[in-house]
């Protein structure tokens, strides 16, 4: 007997924001043409002569919902030296498609990339394609196919990241941390802020990820250091501390958020500023604020954010940044539908039956696309689920770079909530790496590859002999026997 594990993935649907949320725009922006492509698989751990089953969901990049029409899919197996070993074209059909790949038995073992584009795409560069690895071997139990790693003793990174960008001098700053192996794998350590006198001001320990923060008020005159136990040579000293600077702190107050802004406390005198809100560059809100004590605090309704990543900036007088903040946006509740299945065990080839019910109200008319993959429940392995259409949707392919184990910051752990997770990633992954900052200035170039649908075949129709044209002449092209 076996057990199952089942995956399901439905793309996510954002809301939208009237126009009764919006006030002075001077830096607003249209929303930019550009889309979002997401390649299901049925597994990712195959071995040679198995099939890879996938399925498409092509969706706008401004709402995440699927484009209607007609639009060309291109999927490349690459293997880790970059060689293509397999391309397939699939035709999107309003917004899904599907296909397989047949792995050859003569393929090498190791990790492989499936690269998965449309024309329109290739615009914005490598970054903007979907891309997702997975492993190919000669044939195993899944119960072989854990991938460990061995134990780390090379020296760790700690890098550390000022909420809002920059350190401000007697005042509360809010610094974000990350510990990093030297594989760039997230690693918990526990560590002190010290003066330079040798004296604790604070302590620090990870929670998720390598990740976690701290608090620290720097002082005239003094130089801090951060250390970490059980990395005697690891020694890190805050530098870059501004006596005339502003800081923004960001806190989730449920149904609210709170936006503070926070100076040096032996400032003297009122500031002007600007608070704006944007989403992938359109502007939600902005709001013209007088400093005058040495802090100011904006309560904010959530409803005026969309779901996922958004973007809290604060400007002076003349619309300059001077500190910003990621910020991810949701109700708290990551999962709209639930699955049950008629029993827990099943034979081989043994019908499963599967019951879908969407947790939206009886009268919303919300359709949902569906994929599911079916695996035993020891195939995941020790790396869990990495990678999930919620996940790519809504944080990879909003920032840059690679982040480890995306899925799991989607789901509640006993030590840490989703929602602390994903602040996390904000203060970290997300300081100064928006991708949607570089997609909206090319986005506004005339690029090609938007209408790219079906072949185009060309050519011309001659006599077998002396090369001479056949006036009349019919071609059909179809399928053969």
């Amino acid at each position: 007997m076996k057990r199952l594990l089942l995956f399901l993935i439905i793309p996510v649907i954002t809301g939208s924001l009237s126009g009764q949320d919006i006030e002075k725009q001077p830096v607003s922006q249209k929303p930019v043409l550009y889309e979002k492509l997401y390649l299901h698989t049925d597994r990712d751990l195959y071995s040679t002569g198995d099939t890879i089953w996938f399925k498409s969901y092509l969706v706008s990049g401004m709402t995440n919902k699927l484009i209607e029409g007609y639009k060309n899919i291109y999927v490349q197996l690459v293997e880790s030296g970059g060689k293509v070993v397999a391309n397939r074209l699939l035709l999107s059909v309003n917004g899904e498609s599907k296909g397989d790949i047949a792995i050859p038995d003569s393929i090498n073992d190791g990790q492989y990339t499936l690269r998965v584009f449309t024309k329109y795409l290739k615009n914005f560069g490598e970054e903007s394609l979907f891309h997702k690895r997975i492993w190919i071997s000669t044939p195993k139990s899944s119960l072989n196919l854990e991938f460990t790693q061995e134990e780390n003793t090379d020296p760790i990174d700690v890098m550390f990241f000022p909420e809002g960008g920059n350190l401000v001098l007697n005042a509360v700053n809010y610094v974000a941390f990350k510990a990093v192996d030297s594989s760039g794998k997230g690693i918990g350590v526990k560590g002190q802020i010290m003066d330079g006198d040798g004296n604790i001001i604070n302590s620090f320990e990870s929670g998720f990820m390598g990740m976690g923060k701290f608090v620290l008020m720097p002082s005239e005159g003094k130089t801090y250091y951060a250390k970490v136990e059980g990395y005697p040579r690891f020694l890190y000293r805050f530098e870059n501390i501004l006596e005339n600077g502003v800081s923004i702190h960001y806190s989730d107050e449920g149904a609210d958020v709170l936006v503070s802004v926070i100076r040096n406390i032996k400032k003297q005198g009122a500031q002007k500023f600007y608070l704006a809100g944007s989403h992938k560059g359109v502007v939600l809100f902005q709001k013209e604020i007088e400093l005058n004590d040495i802090n100011y605090t904006e309560v904010i309704g959530k409803n005026r954010f969309p779901l996922g990543i958004s973007k809290i900036s604060l400007l002076d007088t003349d619309f300059h940044i001077i500190a910003e903040r990621l910020v991810f946006i949701s109700d708290g509740d990551f999962n709209n539908v639930d699955i049950e299945i008629d029993k827990e065990e099943f034979r081989t080839r043994e019908k499963v039956n599967i019951n879908i019910n969407p947790r939206f109200e009886e009268s919303d008319t919300i359709k949902g696309n569906f994929s599911v993959s079916v695996v035993n429940d020891n195939y995941m392995g020790s790396n869990g689920n990495t990678l999930s259409l919620q996940s790519y949707l809504l944080i990879d392919s909003d920032l840059k770079g690679a982040i480890e184990s995306p899925a799991r910051y989607f789901s509640n752990d006993e030590g840490m909530a989703a929602e602390k997770k994903l602040d996390l990633l904000m203060m970290v992954q997300g300081w100064r790496s928006y991708y949607w900052d570089e997609i909206i200035k090319k986005a506004s170039e005339d690029l090609d590859g938007w209408d790219d649908a079906g072949l185009t075949i060309s050519g011309h129709v001659s006599r077998l002999l002396r090369d001479k044209p056949v006036v009349g002449g019919e071609v059909v092209i179809g399928p053969f026997s």
